[in-house]
């Protein structure tokens, strides 16, 4: 008889510390999860409050553009290109389009030795060149052709519109609802490591959007052609104020 009851204390005895044990690691990993959540939240939040000061700084930009636009809904280069080509005179034309052909030739000149910029995943490098041109007008065509490529060569559809990516962007709350937390979860690209098979997450399906318009963004050849515009209009005001 003794001999049972020991037993039967000793199996409870040890049945209460594995309770215990067990009890500790779950309020160990809820911790874990409050502290981790808490820090995501964090990043979300300071995240969230950059992006919101961009589109802040890009609408009060827009309204200075507008200002002087005279209801023209083209962009800024488009007016200033057809403002040159119309009113500018020919010394002015023939400037805009050294310095744009200027920029390129030495763009070109030295892409093979940015390797390192050719790795960037979020540029759009392209191997052809912009189009020729010999005038103000030949330069505007040959940048409406090259923005309308890089959309083509990034498959952009006319569901994806800028605006509304960075809506959906500014609209990902810190406490997603429990849906969106499962698709997540079970995301087959995002969630790849864990040897998830469920459908692409709507985040993913997001980032796809994100980095194309990063790459459109991104692109050498626009970067120099508008830093060359810039760079003339600047000049240009320099001048007709001495």
């Amino acid at each position: 008889g003794g001999g049972g009851n020991d037993d039967a204390v000793g199996t409870i005895s040890i049945t209460t510390s594995t309770r215990e044990k067990v009890r500790s690691m779950e309020d160990e990993a809820e911790a874990l999860s409050a502290d981790y959540m808490a820090h995501a939240r964090a990043v979300h939040e300071r995240s969230h409050a950059k992006l919101r000061f961009a589109m802040e700084s890009r609408k009060a930009s827009e309204i200075d553009l507008d200002s002087v636009s005279n209801g023209s809904t083209q962009a800024w280069y488009q007016d200033l290109l057809a403002w040159c080509a119309t009113q500018g005179n020919e010394s002015d034309q023939r400037a805009l389009c050294d310095m744009v052909q200027q920029a390129l030739s030495n763009y070109y000149d030295n892409r093979n030795a940015r390797s390192e910029a050719a790795k960037l995943e979020h540029s759009l490098i392209r191997r052809g060149r912009l189009a020729e041109f010999t005038s103000v007008d030949g330069l505007n065509v040959a940048l409406a052709m090259r923005i309308q490529q890089g959309e083509a060569d990034l498959n952009l559809t006319r569901d994806e519109d800028r605006s509304k990516c960075i809506t959906a962007v500014s609209n990902l709350s810190s406490r997603p609802a429990d849906r969106e937390v499962f698709e997540n979860s079970h995301c087959q690209r995002c969630r790849e490591d864990w040897h998830q098979k469920g459908p692409v997450c709507g985040h993913c399906h997001l980032e796809d959007t994100i980095v194309k318009f990063m790459k459109l963004t991104n692109d050498p050849e626009l970067d120099c052609v508008c830093q060359s515009i810039h760079n003339f209009v600047q000049r240009r005001l320099t001048s007709t104020k001495k």
